[in-house]
């Protein structure tokens, strides 16, 4: 049996993480919680430092982890102070003890969250208090209890399949306004790609070379490549109509060949040299399923992705061909993608009748 706790320990190493000034703030919300890394009791360790100093050094710890992986871990520790100030009168860190964190724990079970959000907001609470003296062997049997009760099952967002995005092409019109063609090319290359929102979103024009039989495209930094040594994908031509190569030149024209690639356009359908947000990527996604009448709330951009890994299990392509394009560094966490489908495809059942 795997020691929950155990687990968050090893996180916590894993991710070299650093100490966090204290956020109570009552009067902030905990979407927008003010993240100020540097703790003031560390700094007599490194001497004396100017107001300059500390500032660039906590830009440094900040850089250490993504944004959104700080702005989480901030307002998982924000909404845990908010919950002991309501119903206990803690004023100070030291002054939390296991008992408090259970508490919350069983708050959180009460508010029917998911396990997977409990146990990050448990890394958050273990990651600010991991200079305190908190015995978590005294509530890691109730965890396994939490375990059993909530269960631990992941809900994954449906795959948008290749013949999703056709029908979710086919609504754009190809020689539409500047948004419907920038739609129309979004949509193709972040399938064909594999790509992450937050990836898509800071694409430059100066990260695309055309090569003979495609194009290639840098990545200068994402989920996997937190260092930014940068990490090359490509999209090759395709079906007439569905191209990913010839719609995104089409874009190219119309934007010119500078800057982003994925623009802001205003209420006049004017292209902006702003760039287009993970969030606004998120909501095009969300109006394309919508558009051919599929449930929002079953796919997420993430469900382009899963999409071309499951195409490519689904049409045996060798593992490290799909390994290449999703940039995956650890293969059971790309094989997690071989959805329901393919599954059934590959049933017992269906080679004990002679089924292929």
């Amino acid at each position: 049996m795997t020691d929950p706790i155990s687990s968050v320990s090893k996180s916590i190493v894993k991710l070299k993480i650093s100490n966090f000034t204290d956020i109570v703030d009552n009067s902030s919300s905990s979407t927008d919680v003010p993240v100020t890394f540097i703790n003031p009791e560390l700094l007599n360790v490194y001497g004396p430092m100017s107001t300059e100093d500390i500032s660039k050094a906590d830009d440094l710890l900040k850089n250490r982890w993504s944004k959104g992986t700080s702005e989480v871990y901030a307002r998982s520790w924000n909404l845990f102070i908010q919950f002991l100030q309501f119903k206990y009168p803690i004023i100070s860190r030291s002054e939390i003890q296991e008992g408090h964190i259970l508490s919350y724990i069983t708050h959180m079970q009460g508010r029917e969250l998911k396990y997977s959000t409990i146990q990050c907001r448990l890394y958050a609470i273990l990651h600010h208090m991991q200079d305190m003296n908190i015995d978590m062997r005294k509530i890691t049997p109730h965890i396994e209890g939490l375990k059993r009760t909530i269960g631990t099952q992941q809900k994954h967002k449906n795959p948008i399949l290749i013949t999703h995005l056709h029908r979710m092409i086919n609504t754009i019109p190809p020689e539409g306004t500047a948004r419907q063609l920038q739609d129309r090319a979004l949509l193709l290359v972040m399938w064909h790609t594999g790509m992450r929102r937050e990836e898509s979103a800071n694409l430059q024009w100066e990260d695309i070379k055309i090569v003979p039989g495609g194009i290639n495209i840098l990545i200068k930094r994402s989920k996997g490549d937190q260092e930014g040594k940068g990490q090359y994908t490509n999209i090759v031509p395709g079906d007439v109509g569905y191209c990913p190569v010839l719609n995104l030149l089409d874009w190219q024209s119309k934007c010119g060949g500078t800057g982003y690639i994925w623009r802001t356009i205003n209420g006049e359908n004017n292209i902006t040299d702003r760039p287009i947000s993970p969030t606004a990527i998120y909501n095009r996604v969300k109006k394309f399923t919508v558009a051919i009448g599929m449930d929002k709330s079953e796919f997420s951009p993430h469900s382009m992705r899963a999409g071309l890994i499951t195409e490519g299990f689904n049409n045996n392509t060798p593992i490290h061909i799909i390994q290449a394009q999703s940039r995956h560094s650890n293969i059971a966490t790309l094989n997690s993608y071989a959805q329901v489908s393919d599954k059934i495809r590959q049933n017992i059942g269906n080679y004990i009748r002679g089924k292929k």
